[in-house]
């Protein structure tokens, strides 16, 4: 998985939560230790609170970030894109007259992510990702992709890196478009189910 960019600033604000409530159960921890079991109790709080934030990050960036209560709480905007999703690609390269079915599997945490494709000849996975949450379309998933065709595929087929933009048109239905670089040059729409 790589880093993923968002437009929300909540990864500085939940950071410093996350810190503050680290240093204050680590300087209870610190009280609550009898003095005649640890001679110099007050160095207690140093290393635990590195640890305390280290586990809450963690836990935050794997699990917390998805439960409902911080989304109503306003506490969290990142979307959980996560799951397989389902659907057809248009291509330029067939003059948009077939409907390729796709299969589109995003994994995510909080801070990362990794968007795959796979299609009949080729599969692509995704190299760096950005996502809108405040844009006039609604939610905007942009990636950097490089795909790989099929050893059977057409003769044509090459490696080559391109560009998908889609917007989230309800909570489990993407729609968008890709774009190639030079060598391939074609573009194509998509649209997907979760």
């Amino acid at each position: 998985m790589h880093d993923y960019a968002i437009d929300s600033r909540e990864r500085v604000f939940v950071v410093r939560i996350l810190f503050m409530a680290s240093a204050l159960v680590s300087g209870i921890a610190a009280v609550l230790v009898p003095s005649d079991l640890l001679p110099m109790r007050w160095l207690l709080p140093i290393p635990s609170i590195a640890l305390v934030f280290g586990v809450s990050y963690w836990a935050f960036d794997n699990w917390l970030w998805r439960w409902p209560f911080l989304r109503v709480m306003r506490l969290v905007s990142v979307p959980d894109l996560r799951g397989t999703w389902t659907g057809t690609v248009a291509s330029s390269y067939t003059e948009f007259e077939h409907q390729q079915p796709v299969a589109v599997t995003i994994e995510q945490t909080w801070t990362k992510m990794v968007v795959r494709l796979n299609a009949a000849e080729s599969r692509s996975w995704s190299l760096t990702a950005s996502i809108l949450t405040n844009s006039p379309e609604g939610l905007v998933l942009t990636y950097l992709f490089d795909n790989q065709p099929e050893a059977e595929s057409d003769r044509t087929m090459e490696r080559f890196r391109g560009t998908t933009v889609l917007v989230r048109t309800d909570a489990d239905r993407l729609e968008g478009y890709y774009y190639t670089g030079r060598g391939r040059g074609t573009h194509g729409s998509l649209k997907l189910c979760r």
